[in-house]
């Protein structure tokens, strides 16, 4: 009689494990094998030749994702503005200033770090060169040295959005929060360790939704690892 009590109590305690596990389950979806979103939504995609693009819809939230290797990053921060002028043509005056051979460029952008920008003010610190126009100032570190480096921005992507960005499983995430309706907000994530295989994911608002309720479900998003 006690065996048969302590095998009805293993078989409750197996099922109602297993009635849970399913429920657990249903509070992600798994959206094309591509990444998971908290919450039971649904969603429609198309392939092209090297994209997938589609809506997902949870409750009354519809987003819109593309996933490709060239697909756009979101509004810019101003350490992207300077990273990416930097990488196109700053580089250029930046290496002529401290006297370095340009045949050396190349060999030597990666190895100078953005630690900030700022808005140039009336007492500034000792500037790589002079410039009236300009606006703001990188700091940048080449070889355990610092540099000033003055330039001009008219970003209005910090103006208009409130800029998350971090890195999670592998991946540089950025989140990004309108401040209007008038824009989407949504995230963008980009492998660290870029490869021929490996894509970024950008997921952005179509409707205007409750934003707290958006924000949790942009954060819950994870990236499926790829074997």
């Amino acid at each position: 009689m006690a065996t048969r009590s302590i095998l009805l109590v293993g078989l409750i305690c197996f099922f109602i494990s297993c009635s849970i596990k399913p429920s657990q389950d249903k509070l992600k979806t798994n959206v094309d094998d591509i990444f998971f979103i908290e919450g039971i939504c649904t969603f429609d995609s198309a392939a092209s030749m090297d994209s997938i693009t589609g809506t997902i819809q949870c409750v009354d939230i519809v987003l819109r994702y593309n996933y490709s290797k060239f697909n756009s990053s979101g509004p810019v921060t101003e350490e992207e503005e300077f990273k990416n002028a930097f990488r196109g043509n700053y580089h250029v005056k930046f290496f002529e200033k401290i006297y370095m051979d340009s045949k050396l460029n190349r060999m030597f952008i990666d190895s100078v770090a953005i630690k900030n920008i700022q808005p140039i003010g009336q007492s500034n610190p000792n500037l790589l060169f002079p410039c009236s126009s300009c606006n703001k100032i990188a700091l940048l570190t080449f070889r355990n040295r610092s540099y000033f480096y003055p330039f001009y921005s008219n970003n209005s992507d910090t103006n208009n959005y409130k800029i998350k960005e971090d890195t999670i499983n592998g991946y540089y995430r950025k989140l990004f929060y309108a401040m209007t309706d008038s824009f989407p907000s949504g995230l963008f994530f980009q492998p660290l360790n870029k490869s021929k295989d490996n894509n970024n994911l950008i997921i952005f608002s179509v409707n205007k939704p409750d934003i707290n309720m958006l924000k949790r479900l942009l954060e819950s998003v994870r990236l499926i690892q790829k074997l």
